[in-house]
């Protein structure tokens, strides 16, 4: 395990890297002439639905995650892209769609079984350790090797989440708009981030978009996001999903997406 690979490399002398679910854009799981130990076969995700906990190897991407969780009607806070790595995301602090309601993935974070330097297996908790778990919760690594992560969940089974988009020549609107409007009194329930991205149809066409996650009601989308979706210029790829199906939901949204149907967002002073 994590404990025989930490210990072979301190006897002979070598670096070590740890790689989760190999997300990392860095790079920073992978290591010349040294040691890497690979999490990616810890697969396992046991959820408690009772106690609203789930535990889940270090090996484990938000994908995975999610669709066990959501089994039970449970979510919390994962990563904004669904192959993106539990173990990276949590030790980095943990930004994800979920984060108004319910804070970031590391503020879900109940315990972590931490294999250490000397090869000891800790389980590390606010309880048993407040100074290593504050560290672990957004330190982003080198205090040993995280092999099992253990998050409080929340009640949630529906979202609205898509992408509204506009055409690129009106980004600078588009941007000022969602700097105005993120600025205003939103609810908790809606996360909205600001984009210049590709279109989702395959095209290539550039777009200035706002990508939106609300976890409130149908009646509550319709309002807090009317300004957003009656911008001119927009057409939006909106979808309301189980949190089960959010990915395939999400694509489904998208299937009948038109770049040349964008109409021109006219500038306005």
């Amino acid at each position: 395990g994590g404990g025989a690979a930490r210990g072979f490399a301190r006897e002979n002398g070598l670096p070590v890297s740890v790689r989760g679910g190999g997300h990392n854009i860095a790079g920073r799981a992978v290591i010349d002439d040294g040691v890497m130990i690979d999490l990616s076969t810890m697969q396992d995700v046991d959820v408690d639905p009772s106690a609203r906990t789930a535990r889940a190897g270090g090996g484990v991407v938000w994908s995975g995650f999610n669709a066990a969780t959501a089994a039970h009607g449970l979510a919390t806070t994962g990563g904004l892209v669904s192959t993106t790595g539990i173990a990276g995301l949590t030790l980095g602090g943990g930004l994800g769609w979920l984060m108004p309601k319910y804070g970031l993935a590391a503020d879900n974070l109940v315990s972590v079984e931490l294999v250490s330097a000397s090869g000891e297996v800790l389980r590390v908790s606010e309880e048993s350790d407040p100074d290593l778990f504050w560290a672990l919760r957004g330190g982003g690594g080198n205090f040993g090797v995280a092999t099992t992560f253990e998050y409080r969940l929340h009640p949630l089974t529906d979202v609205t989440a898509g992408l509204v988009a506009y055409p690129f020549d009106a980004a600078r609107d588009v941007l000022r708009f969602f700097r105005d409007f993120t600025a205003g009194p939103l609810s908790d329930d809606l996360m909205v981030l600001g984009a210049l991205v590709h279109a989702p149809d395959g095209s290539g066409a550039k777009l200035a978009a706002m990508a939106v996650c609300h976890t409130g009601s149908k009646e509550e989308v319709d309002r807090e996001l009317f300004e957003l979706l009656t911008l001119e210029g927009a057409q939006a790829g909106l979808s309301w999903s189980t949190i089960l199906r959010k990915r395939e939901g999400y694509r489904a949204a998208f299937a009948g997406f038109d770049v040349e149907r964008v109409a021109r967002f006219g500038a306005r002073d």
